[in-house]
């Protein structure tokens, strides 16, 4: 028996006892559906047992038959003979542990996980059981519950990637991310080379947010399987998340164009010109993908993303409700809705609709966040304070709510303590534009008029598109004596304030996020529960 597989190892345990069936025929023996079992062949397996059971109705037989029922999706039938196994006597670890496995199968997470309990309570080296429990309670949404039976499994079989993979998702789905990032990493140690768990753990990675991480994983990954078309489009993907638009292009340089999905290739090329700010490249790409396959409502989500970075804010809702329509529980569908409510100054529609994003919301910063821009928007500054401060407890290292945070500080009069915060989201993130433009202010406020020209420079030269900007530097060169530059700035300002409306220091928020929901929205368009 040493040299039995895992499953044959249970077969033999649920049927031990079979032994030849008087006045079967030859082809309608225990034994022979047993050896049907081991290779797979599971309709001539069931053939045989719902014979065999006809001429012997023992507790082994019957487990046999629920296998192979189990084993064709017939799921109802199985459960009802696994029920008449355990009636017969046939009370063993294995069949609790495959009646077990048929309930999850059938999508019966109580039943399967408990089930699974009986059988390792029963039989505490079935590693099998042990591995199933972890990944059902996961699934089941309780991964706190499942890594004690994970890290078990992974001891035992410290080769198998999918334990490793559920480990990794039980960690990052109860919070604990610092752990989930050793696991990928003690997961790539034991497992190297082995580019499918590297895609997998990248997945992962990316859907919490880590996509520096999934890069690493998906280079590595990339260098072991160089033709791996996929790889390369998951590797795509990440460089967007990651911010690296233009890196992503160079990944996808030379694959072919019916690479990945119907419209897959299209969409990310397509995405990685929006991100980079060339919308007119984006357009023909986006186009394409949406005419390859017009109901993902991922290339839907980035085509309103083209039309609301073009200002065409009506067209760029009429898709996301187009999306919408083929997800009605998207919260990155209605979280979008709710930006371009937003930017359209309908502040009590974007409210309405973020509110229901919000209780779809696992990570619901972003949420309280442009509800805090809203509010700001209205002039309640102390309910944006509010809701910049939610948006911070959720997720403190987030440049842009310090940035908030900074703007309704200096709103309310309280400089100092707006400063710290504006300082401290250019020390997470100096690109952070807003930044700039209010310590700017808080600089003129406080009569040093240098430092207030270096930081609108700075604004303008990220955001070339702010006409109060423009506006402010031509006061403090007019004042500087510079009138050649002072002039320059106020023809801007005239160009560009006929070019938007006057909000734009709000709608610079709103734009980064907009933009920022197109990365993090990629291949991420899901469901809400």
């Amino acid at each position: 028996m040493r040299n039995l597989s895992r499953f044959a190892w249970l077969l033999a345990f649920i049927c031990g006892s079979v032994g030849l069936v008087e006045g079967s025929s030859l082809d309608a023996t225990p034994q022979s559906g047993i050896q049907a079992l081991k290779v797979n062949d599971f309709a001539r397996a069931e053939r045989i047992f719902l014979e065999v059971v006809q001429k012997d109705p023992t507790g082994a037989n019957f487990a046999c038959l629920a296998v192979a029922e189990s084993s064709l999706g017939h799921l109802e039938n199985a459960i009802a003979h696994f029920h008449r196994s355990l009636e017969l006597g046939n009370d063993s670890a294995s069949v609790h542990y495959y009646l077990g496995v048929t309930h999850l199968k059938k999508h019966d997470p109580r039943d399967g996980i408990r089930e699974l309990k009986i059988a390792i309570a029963k039989d505490a080296k079935l590693e099998g059981a042990r591995s199933a429990l972890g990944v059902a309670l996961v699934n089941a949404g309780k991964p706190r519950e499942a890594i004690p039976y994970l890290e078990r499994a992974r001891v035992a079989s410290p080769k198998d990637a999918q334990i490793w993979a559920s480990l990794v998702r039980a960690e990052f789905e109860s919070g604990d991310a610092k752990q989930a990032i050793r696991t990928v990493d003690a997961a790539t140690e034991a497992i190297p080379e082995n580019s499918r768990l590297a895609a997998t753990l990248a997945s992962l990675c990316l859907r919490h947010r880590m996509p520096q991480k999934a890069r690493l994983l998906l280079e590595s990954a990339s260098e072991t399987s160089p033709q791996d078309t996929t790889l390369k489009l998951l590797l795509a993907e990440a460089s967007l998340r990651a911010g690296e638009p233009v890196e992503a292009l160079a990944v996808m340089k030379g694959l072919p164009s019916e690479g990945g999905a119907p419209g897959e290739l299209a969409y990310l090329r397509g995405t990685a010109y929006l991100l980079a700010g060339k919308l007119e490249e984006a357009r023909p790409y986006l186009s394409a993908a949406l005419s390859a396959d017009s109901a993902n409502v991922n290339y839907l989500f980035a085509y309103a993303g083209l039309q609301g970075s073009e200002l065409h804010y009506a067209d760029a809702l009429a898709t996301l409700q187009r999306a919408s329509d083929l997800a009605p529980r998207s919260e990155a569908i209605l979280y979008q809705v709710a930006v371009t409510d937003a930017l359209m100054g309908r502040y009590e529609e974007s409210a309405r609709v973020c509110g229901e994003a919000l209780s779809l919301s696992s990570q619901p910063d972003e949420e309280y966040f442009l509800m805090g821009i809203t509010k700001l928007a209205q002039r309640d500054i102390a309910g944006a304070a509010k809701d910049f401060r939610k948006a911070l407890t959720h997720r403190p290292g987030v440049a842009a709510y310090h940035a908030a945070l900074g703007v309704a500080q200096f709103e309310a009069g309280v400089p100092e303590e707006s400063r710290q915060e504006l300082d401290r989201a250019l020390t997470l993130d100096p690109q952070m534009a807003p930044s700039y433009l209010w310590r700017a202010r808080l600089w003129t406020r406080k009569g040093r008029s240098d430092k207030a020209r270096a930081d609108l420079e700075t604004y303008v030269a990220l955001n070339p598109n702010s006409a109060s900007a423009y506006q402010e530097l031509s006061h403090i060169y007019q004042a500087e004596g510079e009138s050649a530059k002072a002039s320059a700035a106020q023809a801007r300002y005239q160009s560009v304030k006929t070019q938007k409306n006057e909000n734009e220091d709000d709608a610079s928020f709103l734009d980064q996020l907009w933009l920022a929901r197109i990365r993090e929205g990629l291949g991420q368009v899901t469901e809400g529960p």
